[in-house]
């Protein structure tokens, strides 16, 4: 069924590499972890805070396997505002390609060093865009619901493990 979610296309000018052998999966590290700034006076102003810097690396993805991982990057259920990314490129074949992003900084807010959002390092490293709009996906329906439920056989019980023993907070509390 269509479902709003996340498309994975690809821009004009795609920036990837076909994979020169082997696959293994997208890996991601961190750079620029650096202190943050000292606490300043009231009044002074603020000092510019360090981003990290995420280094996404894949060597032999599809675009279907690198949009379902992404979909799990830092920053991503942000920047995707927590619906799938779906790859619809068109692209087929594997490809080595190496990106860098930064999370997105609120305005007014002051960073020192790099700053690139995941969906301009996308378009600007990859040349590969995430839009939104709608995709086909895996749904359940559920065709009828009966009212009064069937009772649970005898052996059930047996399934589950036994229920906690009740805890009263007020017996056991400190002074």
């Amino acid at each position: 069924k269509p479902m709003p979610a996340y498309r994975l296309i690809a821009g004009k000018n795609t920036k990837l590499q076909e994979a020169s052998g082997g696959n293994s999966p997208c890996s991601m590290k961190m750079e620029n972890i650096g202190q943050p700034p000292p606490p300043q006076a009231p009044g002074e102003p603020r000092q510019p805070m360090p981003l990290p810097v995420f280094v996404y690396t894949c060597h032999g993805a599809t675009m279907a396997s690198f949009a379902e991982t992404l979909g799990g990057a830092p920053t991503a259920d942000r920047t995707f505002d927590g619906k799938p990314l779906v790859d619809q490129t068109g692209l087929e074949g594997a490809y080595d390609f190496t990106f860098r992003f930064t999370p997105d900084v609120p305005r007014g807010f002051a960073v020192s060093g790099e700053s690139m959002p995941l969906l301009e390092a996308l378009d600007k490293q990859l040349g590969l865009k995430a839009e939104l709009g709608t995709a086909p996906m895996p749904v359940i329906t559920v065709d009828s619901a009966i009212e009064k439920p069937t009772e649970n056989s005898p052996d059930a019980a047996k399934s589950f493990p036994p229920e906690p023993a009740e805890f009263d907070v007020a017996e056991n509390s400190s002074p």
